[in-house]
């Protein structure tokens, strides 16, 4: 049996102000320019929502998702679909920027098909020793290496709902 422990680790006042200010300055980087947006899947869905809003730009949006059964070495991608990669603005946003190495992937995927410029944007970028540091990751947040629930990442489809994001900590207690 596990005993949960939640600890704060980013207030929902703090997100949405970090969230401001980084669509405040994407308003400008891209006004008036042809912008995708592409979402990995499924933990980024609440940060791709509330950035969406506060972007306030007309963008097309492609999701992906990792195939987890291949251990996150094939890419659910549909790029042939009427999405036009070629001499458009790309933006990966994802939700947790940590080894990277999936995210890499994504990033020259992307760059294959031509595109003008990519960016990649991380809701947070949690420590990690063996980080894949051939990409360039913008974060709002940084963040030790524990585990983080909430704000649309969980735990085994647990925590999603809550409004910040919360290190998780587990330890076992004995049964009684």
């Amino acid at each position: 049996m596990y005993e949960s422990k939640l600890s704060i680790a980013v207030t929902e006042e703090e997100i949405k102000a970090a969230i401001n200010a980084k669509a405040e300055e994407y308003k400008e980087i891209y006004k008036g320019e042809k912008l995708i947006i592409v979402a990995e899947l499924s933990g980024v869905f609440v940060f791709l929502a509330d950035f969406l809003r506060a972007l306030e730009l007309d963008v097309l949006i492609q999701f992906v998702a990792f195939d987890k059964i291949a251990d996150k070495k094939q890419i659910e991608l549909d790029l042939e679909s009427a999405v036009d990669f070629k001499d458009a603005n790309v933006l990966i946003v994802s939700d947790v920027f940590y080894k990277g190495n999936s995210l890499k992937r994504l990033v020259d995927v992307v760059k294959s098909k031509s595109p003008k410029h990519v960016r990649t944007l991380a809701l947070v970028n949690r420590v990690c020793s063996e980080k894949n540091n051939d990409i360039e990751v913008e974060a709002l947040f940084e963040t030790d290496e524990r585990k983080l629930v909430g704000y649309g990442l969980a735990n085994k489809e647990s925590y999603r709902g809550l409004k910040g994001l919360y290190y998780l900590d587990e330890s076992e207690t004995p049964n009684e």
